[in-house]
């Protein structure tokens, strides 16, 4: 009997963040792990910033697989999903759990649809069962790829196979990690606007007409070419790095900063702080806020932290902010430090035991 488990947690030292590695054949019951432990597994790891999911797996019991899936979407971390050599099937289910899939270059994915069997292996006709099956994996696939129901039932009608980079241009992956480098590669170069549009949720068929209409050349209100442009003031000294690709790696270097903290939900608070004009003042700002997030936590104020990040409120702000409310508190209960005046009630001593009385009982027939 094999008791390797095929999947198993473990917490970081910080206790800031965890990884989950999936191996093998998903959701077997001899080895080691039940569908009904996930839900505790994860409970058990506590308030972690993020979850990293590393897959290797060609797939297993499609309700364990979408157990797992949901249960990491009902976490409140920031769940990353990495393919390290092979996510098929059911695997390919848990590695769409993340906000962010990255796959090695050299990895492949596989998404295809239910096939029902017996105990014995043998295939097993039931319509009904396979026809909301599928709906079930085509819901997954189409909630974060976006492609529609039909674009994915026609992928998952048959094996379909992907390389990382494949996956990457059809939606199923974010990220694609160079093995050469070991570097982040992604299919176009982030501009700061695209970075802060990402932050701020806008969605991108908005950003394209900005940037379209950004773009297009003005016209007058008879559709002829405008005036020339008066000679432009003095343009002061830049504040961020000169040139779009500079801008762009500028952007890109806050945000993945951010993210290596657990704080990538609050990238935004930074690239729209004009004060911030460089990396050093950004990483400055980000080792705050992520002092701000472990001050609440251990204040039992956890869900303050956003609004104070948000907010950029300096560390020294926070503490005052989380006394206050402590001391609010405290004033708000009745607490009497008067020593009580009553006494306490005289019990008599229990009589003393004698020997002769002993010996008498024990001499009674």
């Amino acid at each position: 009997m094999n008791s390797k488990p095929w999947y198993a947690i473990a917490l970081a030292e910080d206790g800031r963040s965890a990884t989950i590695a999936v191996r093998g054949k998903i959701g077997d019951w001899w080895e080691g792990k039940s569908i009904e432990q996930i839900d505790y597994d994860l409970a058990n790891i506590g308030a972690v910033d993020q979850i990293t999911v590393r897959i290797t797996s060609f797939g297993g019991k499609l309700d364990h697989g979408l157990a797992m899936h949901n249960a990491l979407r009902r976490h409140p971390a920031r769940i990353i999903t990495v393919v390290e050599g092979v996510a098929a099937s059911a695997g390919s289910i848990v590695a769409m759990a993340g906000d962010e899939i990255h796959m090695y270059a050299n990895s492949t994915m596989m998404v295809h649809g239910v096939t029902l069997r017996d105990d014995e292996g043998n295939e097993v006709e039931d319509d009904d069962a396979t026809r909301a099956l599928n709906a079930s994996i085509v819901e997954t696939y189409s909630a974060r790829t976006g492609k529609t129901a039909d674009e994915v039932a026609a992928l998952i009608a048959t094996d379909t196979w992907m390389t990382a980079r494949e996956a990457l241009a059809a939606g199923f992956a974010d990220r694609v990690i160079e093995i050469a480098a070991g570097e982040l590669a992604t299919a176009t170069a982030a501009s700061p606007l695209t970075a802060i549009a990402a932050a701020l949720d806008i969605p991108a068929d908005v950003l394209a007409r900005a940037q379209a209409e950004a773009t297009a050349p003005a016209t007058s209100e008879g559709g002829d070419p405008p005036a020339a442009p008066a000679a432009p003031a003095p343009t002061p000294p830049a504040v961020q790095p000169a040139g779009a690709d500079a801008s762009a790696t500028f952007a890109a270097q806050i945000n993945a900063h951010a993210v290596a903290h657990g704080l990538g939900d609050y990238v935004a608070a930074w690239l729209l702080d004009g004060s911030i004009t460089n990396l050093a003042q950004a990483q400055a700002a980000i080792a705050e806020a992520r002092e701000v997030r472990d001050l609440c936590a251990y204040a039992d104020a956890a869900d303050r932290a956003p609004g104070f990040i948000r907010a950029r409120k300096s560390l020294a702000d926070v503490r005052a902010d989380l006394l206050n409310a402590r001391a609010d508190a405290a004033d708000a209960l009745h607490i009497d430090g008067h020593p009580s005046t009553r006494k306490p009630p005289v019990t008599a001593a229990p009589a003393a035991v004698k020997t002769a009385d002993i010996w008498a009982l024990r001499r009674k027939p």
